[in-house]
């Protein structure tokens, strides 16, 4: 019985564990996606406005 608690606790410490890998690299993914999102927008924005001053 012992042993069976210790393989679920092992189990379960390395799904947490993971899942927290899992989550930081989608969140820091996530957050450089959008940042160069914004900055590909912030670029087209400029490139119009210089077209608009010529």
């Amino acid at each position: 019985m012992r042993v069976i608690l210790l393989t679920m606790a092992v189990c379960f410490f390395f799904a947490l564990f993971g899942g927290m890998i899992g989550g930081f690299i989608f969140l820091s993914g996530l957050i450089v996606g959008c940042t160069q999102y914004l900055a590909e927008i912030i670029k087209e924005k400029k490139d119009k406005n210089t077209i608009e001053g010529d």
